[in-house]
């Protein structure tokens, strides 16, 4: 200590890291009950920019701050945040929330452009094929539907094949309703045989409900691929037991 005292440091400020969670929270509190909407604002830009969005990111973050924009009535800022986001950190969540405001927006265009980027970012996503299909066909555009499902089955890898068998011969099935159309049913067995050939020639086991609805439209080999279906897993066990008591 000299003679003049000690000497005086200032003192450094701490810096505070908001979680994403607390700065949504703190968000809503400027927003809502400060009434601050800049100050608000601000929050939430900060916290997207201290997220390391190259290695991880939080969906609810994007989507958060794409709401608050769009309470402002900035429809502009709210779509840009949320592109910006699948641009640099694409997730499930960030795709269904866009598509769910564009489609509340009535904008089927821009919903058909997200899903076409949502699938070319995950093509093994049957959930977004199906989603995608079921669009088109809510809207009376069936032969964009079947397209749909003709493009998904043609894929090399899917998370959940018979989900997209049974949705696909579902499709047909629920064109026969109604007065009949001619090329209608053709159609419909059309597809339904398309999907049992591929469940045949990837050696896929049939579910029981997927069974049952091909038996029930009349499928001819429907049974055959059941039950050899099951033969193969029944062997596959067996083997494996023989195996264990070896």
């Amino acid at each position: 200590m000299g003679a003049t005292g000690p000497s005086c440091v200032p003192k450094r400020r701490p810096t505070i890291f908001l979680t994403p969670r607390l700065a949504c929270r703190y968000a809503v509190f400027e927003e809502l009950v400060a009434e601050d909407v800049e100050r608000a604002r601000a929050v939430l830009a900060q916290a997207r920019k201290v997220v390391p969005h190259a290695h991880f990111t939080f969906a609810k973050l994007w989507i958060h701050s794409a709401l608050f924009e769009l309470r402002q009535l900035r429809l502009d800022a709210c779509r840009k945040l949320l592109g910006e986001a699948i641009g640099r950190c694409p997730k499930d969540k960030l795709f269904k929330e866009y598509i769910q405001l564009e489609l509340q927006l009535g904008e089927v265009n821009r919903c058909r452009t997200l899903y076409a980027k949502y699938l070319e970012w995950a093509p093994v996503n049957v959930a977004a094929w199906t989603a995608f299909a079921e669009l088109e066909t809510s809207l009376g555009e069936e032969e964009r539907a079947r397209a749909i499902y003709e493009l998904a089955v043609e894929q090399p890898a899917l998370d959940m094949p018979e989900m997209l068998w049974k949705a696909y011969i579902d499709f047909e099935i629920g064109l026969q309703v109604g007065p009949p159309i001619p090329g209608r049913r053709d159609a419909v067995a059309h597809g339904a045989r398309a999907c049992t050939k591929r469940a045949r020639v990837s050696h896929s086991p049939l579910s029981a409900p997927l069974l049952s609805l091909l038996i029930r439209i009349g499928i001819t080999g429907a049974r055959c691929i059941g039950a050899s279906s099951r033969g193969r897993s029944t062997s596959k066990s067996g083997s494996h037991l023989l195996k264990r008591s070896g």
